[in-house]
């Protein structure tokens, strides 16, 4: 997300709004994946993520910029 709109609670709302339709469809977990060295994978821990796994170096950048991959559950 932007900078100028973080920490209004825009994430945290389409989280919510995540998780509602998802516990209407009947499903029981939500799966996401998040880019290492982002801090990113913080605020999905605050909302009911789990890390399941993390692949090292299989995101890159540049020819010297490589990231992990981190994969995401949250269980509705």
């Amino acid at each position: 997300m932007h900078p100028d709109f973080q920490g209004r609670g825009y994430g945290a709302a389409l989280l919510d709004e995540l998780a509602r339709v998802g516990r209407a469809l009947g499903l029981e977990q939500l799966h996401l994946t998040v880019r290492g060295a982002t801090g990113t994978e913080g605020f999905y821990e605050r909302h009911g993520y789990r890390i399941m796994a993390r692949l090292p170096d299989v995101i890159r950048l540049a020819p010297d910029d490589t990231r992990e991959e981190i994969y995401m559950v949250a269980r509705l």
